[in-house]
């Protein structure tokens, strides 16, 4: 599939970029040129670039947008993105660039945000103590051996771990 961008104009200095279809390396200089084309004539205050039709986004089209929102920033104008789908919004989120993209946080009572599940806990597993994440003997701690090289310990011992093979020394 891929991408149709269609430009609007929004009032009188807002320009609104819609794009519909997949957002990726095949299509992101399209949406480069969009986004020149909108910055040229130099009367716009505003971009918003309307992701609402979009169905897939790569790496690429996420460093378009980053980018994108840089070089309007040294031409002094606003920029942000609008109406991401959940995952979308939540790959900006993970990506960290939800922020200065302009993407608002779902709350987590949204319908479209994701939710967590926790894993059942097995019955027979004790129960964690507060504060810890893993028991004292899967803990470990890196230890200078004074070669050079690092080994684990244990954090309750101090002394190697059993049942690990080391490598032999050259």
């Amino acid at each position: 599939m891929s991408l149709s961008i269609e430009t609007r104009r929004r009032g009188e200095r807002e320009s609104v970029i819609v794009l519909h279809g997949e957002f990726d390396y095949a299509t992101a200089q399209e949406v480069r040129g969009a986004i020149s084309a909108v910055l040229g004539p130099r009367d716009t205050d505003v971009i918003v670039v309307d992701l609402a039709g979009v169905t897939f986004l790569d790496s690429t089209g996420v460093g378009t947008l980053v980018v994108a929102r840089r070089i309007c920033a040294d031409f002094n104008v606003a920029f942000r993105v609008s109406d991401p789908n959940p995952f979308i919004s939540k790959l900006f989120t993970v990506v960290g660039v939800a922020e200065i993209l302009g993407v608002p946080r779902r709350p987590a009572s949204d319908p479209g945000s994701p939710t967590r599940v926790r894993a059942p806990r097995d019955p027979a597993s004790p129960e964690p103590r507060a504060g810890l994440s893993l028991p004292e003997t899967t803990t470990a701690r890196r230890a200078n051996t004074g070669t050079g090289q690092s080994d684990v310990r244990s954090a309750r011992t101090g002394s190697p771990r059993s049942g690990r093979r080391r490598r032999p020394r050259n």
